[in-house]
């Protein structure tokens, strides 16, 4: 009992103790009021010192924390590119036609493709410049009968001599009028030849009542018929009314020709020519009783079945119809064929006859 009671006694005593210790100690430890204040000046000042020399040292990491500024900068930055880029563009298209010391690039090249028989005009040489993506001009010769002068920009030739130049062929050629001119002694013609430079052809001039037809001055006048020198394009009744009231070379009473009339201007054809196998005539103009097969004609591209030489692909009216099929007669020159066409909106030609009095 009296071992408890001096234990309890001598806890006690070392919680006073330790109590008392830790006042001590907080006593001896903390500072008085003015050394409180003047100690927190002074770290103020230090460190407010230290941090602008901080910034002054590093100025653009200040800036990097200001992000508004920033972007605009960035936008800023984007307006220039967009400007400066079509200029950039400009100038580099125009440094493609500079050289490095900036003169135009340029060359003097031969000129190219002269045919057989020709020859340039001038040295046969052109100047070129280069446009960024090919010299110009071209360097390829061209046709032309006139000097072009020193002013021109193309490559020109001409044919050498007396020769021509065929366009379509590409060529210089002999001029068959003044070589060897065909037309000097042909029947019913003047003499006069003229060279046709596309086709490599020649035209004689006919004598009045004569018709150039590709070949000779074709007489106008066969079998005591008179055929005029035009045709004129029309449906069959008006072809009809244009051959009643034509007037040429002070003759009237002209007409549209028969069907056997226009079988006397076919040749080269056997099948439709007078007396041929073909059954269509003046007497027998039934397309279900008279047409045959023969009446087709001849299918040859190389021979020619009109004296006068027309157009093989167009048809010729003739006087007679068929009323069975509401058609009237023609005369086709590409085969020298006998056939049909519509009489309302058919599209034929009148060559008109005159018969001469005996």
């Amino acid at each position: 009992m009296k071992k408890t009671f001096y234990l309890s006694v001598f806890f006690s005593i070392l919680l006073f103790a330790a109590a008392c210790g830790n006042g001590s100690k907080n006593d001896s430890t903390a500072p008085d009021t003015d050394t409180i204040d003047e100690d927190i000046v002074e770290t103020t000042d230090d460190e407010t010192a230290e941090d602008a020399e901080v910034k002054d040292e590093y100025p653009i990491e200040e800036n990097d924390n200001e992000p508004t500024e920033t972007e605009d900068n960035d936008q800023q930055d984007i307006g220039n590119d967009d400007k400066e880029t079509p200029d950039g563009d400009l100038e580099e298209a125009e440094n493609e036609n500079q050289d490095d010391d900036g003169d135009t690039l340029t060359q003097v090249v031969p000129c190219e493709g002269l045919p057989e028989n020709a020859e340039w005009y001038g040295t046969g040489t052109i100047e070129q410049t280069w446009n960024g993506t090919d010299w110009v001009p071209e360097a390829a010769g061209h046709y032309t009968a006139n000097d072009p002068g020193d002013d021109s920009d193309k490559c020109w030739f001409k044919c050498s001599g007396n020769l021509v130049f065929l366009y379509n062929e590409n060529k210089c050629v002999p001029d068959l009028c003044v070589e060897d001119n065909p037309c000097a002694a042909l029947a019913n013609s003047n003499g006069i030849c003229t060279f046709n430079t596309y086709y490599n052809s020649y035209t004689c001039e006919c004598n009045h009542g004569s018709l150039w037809n590709g070949d000779d001055c074709q007489s106008l006048t066969i079998n005591g018929l008179r055929w005029s020198a035009k045709k004129e394009k029309k449906i069959w009744e008006e072809a009809i009314t244009y051959c009643a009231e034509l007037e040429e070379d002070g003759l009237t009473d002209w007409r549209l020709p028969t069907i056997s009339e226009l079988r006397t201007l076919v040749r080269n054809c056997d099948k439709t020519a007078p007396g041929g196998s073909c059954g269509i005539t003046d007497e027998c103009t039934q397309h279900s009783s008279c047409w045959s097969a023969d009446c087709s004609g001849c299918y040859d591209a190389e021979i020619k079945t009109n004296v006068f030489g027309d157009d093989p692909n167009i048809f010729f009216w003739a006087s007679q119809k068929d009323d069975e099929i509401g058609q009237a007669l023609t005369m086709q020159y590409y085969s020298g064929s006998i056939g049909y066409l519509t009489l309302e909106n058919g599209q034929g030609y009148a060559r008109c006859v005159h018969k001469i009095s005996e």
